[in-house]
């Protein structure tokens, strides 16, 4: 039967078997060409579990695609199931066009260590062919990555983290030719929180436009990188926001914001893991932020609770303990630290800042707490400030004045009242008062234990003091009264000093039992010797001595 036929049906029929034959070759063909040389592909070891191509719609459907990572053994990219359209026409033209990639369940590995990132490599790769023009002729339209995750380690601090459930959509073509990446995104934290964004970035220009909205993002993620900066134990709270910006990385300077962020549940600990400052909420509304035309405008700064435990001893305070002022105390990978690289850039950006044109339409803070504790003392002096609130309205660049009102509840039923009056143009000029009302002085009997051997055993204090500051010159009026004020029995110790206070009161007192106490604090700030504190130990020490004398 085969003899009968013709030449050119044998050859035809041997051409039609050849095609069938090739019909399903490709696949395996194209399959174990990309994993023999994934090297070259990838610059990295790739296996694909089936490959299999449509030739009429001209699509390739993948399985199980693993790239791994430069050790050949850790993930560094997988997608269980892609497909992709490929632009047969363009590859007449030597160009390599894919169409309409879809991606499911892909899983990336990022990882950070010392300075690099292991996918930054693979991209290198990539788009940086060591023929020249061949990475030029790649381009990808319309990428869909769908219910996929990534996760990343920075092995310089151990750090890890996981998004979930990431969704990302290119909104535009991307080429080695143009370098234009645009993108839309959404995906939730292992840790907590969502985020979505849709941004736009050009490689060659460095400029970026981003539109990003976060709901409760946990920024406990970041406390390890603090761990270079600060001996704290521990950090966090909750981050919202919805902001738009746009700008050059290159050119922070050039940079434009508006939007508004909500901080909430923020906590910081000490070295023993102990609570030592939070805010309940803190929101900032950003009516326009443009600092080309060094302009900063905000609608409101809002915070809810804000709290401070200060403890102060004989060698510093607790603040101050947090911070790694020696930079030989950091770790030898700091130089790869994110939140140092971030510091340093910051650094710079502020630097270049200017704020010449200022408004921001409201500044509230209300629950105000703090904690204060001296353990200097012989005896510990405690102290508490709570319910407190801070108000300033219409806060301008160009106002002669910038009104600030700060009233709280003090410890055991006392009041503080406050008003002051800044100079925005001239920060130097600054006025206010302070008043003080049903203070306990018993509260203070640590203190003039301390300085004087003298317990209190009761009394009322009041103050009322004007500071008035005129190019950095002080004028500082004091008015104290004590009511039914008494101390206990003269103890000795080795830091008191010996001034007569019991007959100094007695000479001070009137017929309502009030003890009556006019001082004033004069100098110049500018003095970097001038030392408030001393010249106001130096004049009371001199007005009980003078009260004394004329007893």
């Amino acid at each position: 039967m085969w003899k009968k036929q013709s030449k050119k049906k044998k050859a035809l029929l041997i051409f039609i078997g050849f095609l069938i034959v090739l019909w399903f070759l490709i696949p395996f063909i194209t399959k174990n060409y990309i994993i023999n040389n994934s090297r070259e592909i990838f610059g990295r070891k790739a296996t694909i579990s089936s490959l299999s191509f449509n030739y009429f719609t001209g699509s390739i459907n993948a399985k199980d695609f693993l790239i791994y990572d430069k050790n050949d053994k850790d993930t560094l990219f997988f997608t269980s199931k892609s497909h992709t359209n490929l632009n047969f026409i363009s590859y007449l033209n030597d160009d390599y066009i894919f169409e309409n990639i879809e991606v499911e369940g892909l899983k990336l590995n990022l990882v950070f260590s010392d300075t690099v990132l292991n996918f930054s490599g693979l991209i290198d790769h990539i788009f940086n062919s060591d023929e020249e023009g061949e990475s030029s002729k790649l381009k990808f339209e319309n990428i869909s990555i769908k219910n996929s995750s990534v996760t990343y380690k920075d092995k310089n601090i151990n750090s890890y983290g996981c998004a979930k459930k990431v969704n990302i959509q290119t909104l535009k073509p991307f080429s080695a030719n143009e370098l234009i990446l645009s993108v839309k995104t959404d995906f939730k934290l292992e840790s907590g929180g969502e985020i979505n964004s849709q941004f736009t970035y050009d490689f060659k220009n460095t400029q970026y436009d981003i539109a990003f909205n976060s709901n409760e993002f946990d920024l406990s993620v970041f406390h390890p990188y603090l761990a270079d900066l600060s001996y704290s134990k521990g950090s966090g709270g909750k981050y919202s926001s919805n902001l738009n910006a746009s700008g050059f990385i290159d050119a922070p300077i050039k940079s434009s914001i508006n939007g508004s962020f909500n901080l909430t549940d923020v906590f910081l600990n000490d070295s023993t893991n102990n609570e030592i400052a939070s805010i309940k909420d803190f929101s900032v509304g950003i009516d326009s932020m443009n600092l080309s035309r060094e302009y900063f405008g905000l609608k409101s700064i809002k915070l809810d609770k804000p709290f401070a435990k200060f403890t102060i001893d004989n060698h510093s305070d607790n603040f101050s303990r947090l911070i790694k002022y020696d930079s030989t105390a950091a770790s030898e990978n700091s130089y790869s630290n994110l939140f140092i690289i971030a510091g340093k850039y910051i650094s710079a950006f502020i630097n270049q800042i200017k704020v010449t044109n200022f408004s921001v339409e409201n500044l509230n803070m209300t629950n105000i707490g703090v904690d204060f504790m001296d353990k200097s003392l012989l005896k510990t002096f405690k102290y508490k400030l709570f319910h407190g609130t801070l108000t300033s309205n219409n806060l301008k660049s160009n106002n002669d004045s910038i009104h600030v009102v700060f009233n709280a509840d003090v410890q055991n039923k006392g009041r503080l009242n406050s008003m002051g009056i800044f100079n925005s143009i001239d920060p130097d000029n600054i006025y206010g008062n302070i008043k003080l009302e049903d203070i306990e002085a018993t509260d203070f009997s640590p203190y003039s234990y301390e300085y004087f051997g003298l317990p209190i055993l009761q009394g009322k204090g009041f103050l009322n003091s004007h500071v008035s500051i005129t190019n950095r010159q002080l004028d500082n009026n004091n008015r104290v009264r004590f009511f039914n004020l008494e101390f206990g029995k003269k103890v000795r110790n080795p830091k008191m000093l010996h001034l007569p206070i019991k007959s100094a009161t007695q000479a001070l007192k009137n017929k309502e039992d009030e003890t009556l106490l006019q001082f004033n604090i004069t100098g110049d700030l500018s003095n970097p010797n001038y030392n408030v504190l001393n010249v106001v130990g130096q004049v009371l020490k001199e007005l009980v001595l003078k009260a004394a004398r004329y007893k």
